[in-house]
């Protein structure tokens, strides 16, 4: 088994540091919203904000730390790499994710443009059927550059859908997209919800083999959680 073959599972890392919630929020909102994402090259036409369910704000971008997050959270800035045994010059990107109070229902089906697919979940009080998950009708060994990112049906896609087992209110989480496409379900309009993206660290296939072992090594750990890419039936 090798990470394409793993859609979900939980990663096998050290806990999330204890921080400041409310003041986290708060740096949120002062350094974003930055959600234009009609301008995305794989979205559709159909696809804007208003289905759009997180608040973005990015505390690292282009290899550069922003708006003094290091300053005002050492200890998330350390972990953010140094959980999946990364040097902080290695990750080119974080994105910052809370959910949006009050939306509602689901979001838009899509693959983020990073392959490496490590993500944390901060807070999170909306566990149950809020990650679903379809797989890709072809086992792609890199992101496809086929249009997945659409609101209707797309024929690239298996119609099953998987729902992502959420372990705990703070984990991290392998999520795959190369082989997948996602959507965010919102439950619970008013409950506190922060996703993390890490990314910046290139194709899959150029993947450390530490990170390929974590991910393996997790998904058979936590095999009851884990979503397997499987052909169609």
């Amino acid at each position: 088994m090798i990470p394409l073959d793993i859609l979900y599972t939980p990663l096998d890392v050290a806990p999330v540091p204890k921080f400041d919630v409310d003041k986290f929020l708060i740096w949120c909102k002062d350094n974003g919203p930055v959600q234009d994402i009609s301008n995305r090259k794989d979205a559709s036409k159909q696809t804007d904000s208003k289905i759009y369910p997180w608040n973005i704000a990015y505390a690292k971008s282009a290899g550069y730390w922003r708006n003094d997050f290091t300053e005002q959270f050492p200890e998330l800035a350390k972990y953010f790499s140094e959980a999946f045994g990364l040097a902080d010059q290695d990750v080119g990107e974080i994105v910052l994710l809370p959910i949006k109070q009050g939306f509602s229902g689901l979001g838009f089906w899509h693959a983020d443009p990073d392959e490496h697919g490590l993500r944390f979940y901060l807070a999170n009080e909306d566990t149950e059927d809020s990650l679903l998950i379809r797989p890709t009708k072809e086992p792609h060994t890199e992101r496809p550059k086929t249009v997945v990112n659409k609101v209707e049906h797309s024929p690239h896609v298996q119609d099953v859908e998987h729902v992502a087992k959420i372990i705990s209110p703070q984990q991290a989480f392998f999520l795959n997209n190369v082989r997948a496409i996602h959507a965010v379900k919102t439950n619970k309009p008013d409950a506190l919800r922060i996703a993390v993206i890490i990314g910046g660290l290139g194709p899959i296939a150029n993947m450390r083999e530490s990170l390929q072992e974590l991910i393996v090594r997790s998904a058979e750990k936590y095999s009851d959680a884990a979503i397997l890419w499987t052909p169609e039936q």
